[in-house]
């Protein structure tokens, strides 16, 4: 079972980041069920005044530290990279019983379109 929370203010967007953020949810989302064994993911893409905040909870078990998809991990890694390399931030957090929370952030002042700019 999967929810998605989608901010329409997200089409502003410029496509490169469009797709970086589709890749970082389309591994968050595979990790959570390939590893994790994550019966249900929620996933939030929301566009503040100057910042885009993409979070992909799910349900499913907290990876080892040093596991294939732990924070220490290639998938884990890429997809940090991907924040960065839009100038964003990018955390992963465990909560035992509770699941896994990646949260990533991305300033967009930079790259919204204006005004229909």
């Amino acid at each position: 079972d999967c929810s998605l929370d989608l901010d329409d203010a997200l089409a502003a967007c410029p496509e490169y980041v469009q797709e970086q953020v589709y890749y970082m949810i389309c591994e968050a989302a595979a990790n959570a069920v390939r590893h994790g064994g994550a019966k249900k993911i929620w996933i939030k893409l929301g566009v503040e005044p100057d910042q885009l905040q993409v979070i992909v909870r799910h349900s499913g078990e907290c990876p080892p530290p040093h596991s294939p998809t732990g924070p220490q991990s290639v998938g884990t890694e890429i997809m940090r990279t991907r924040a960065q390399m839009l100038g964003g931030s990018f955390a992963l957090e465990c909560t035992v019983k509770q699941g896994v929370t990646l949260s990533c952030t991305i300033p967009c002042r930079a790259f919204l379109k204006q005004g229909g700019e």
